[in-house]
């Protein structure tokens, strides 16, 4: 594949990756009830966004 292929297929729109479609689908954290938001903005890049439950243990150690 060359750089013109690469670029046309970036430009119709590459589908869901599947690791983010299992995080999004299956609860984004084993330990709360996490929500989970994927976007994808103008230029085409995912943004994942988890919002954990405040009394979340992973968060409380990443938090301190």
């Amino acid at each position: 594949m060359n750089r013109r292929q690469r670029r046309a297929e970036g430009q119709r729109g590459s589908p869901l990756p599947s690791a983010l479609d299992a995080i999004t689908g299956a609860g984004a954290c084993p330990d709360c009830d996490a929500d989970a938001e994927l976007t994808r903005d103008t230029l085409g890049i995912w943004h994942l966004t988890i919002r954990h439950d405040s009394t979340c243990p992973w968060l409380s150690t990443r938090t301190r």
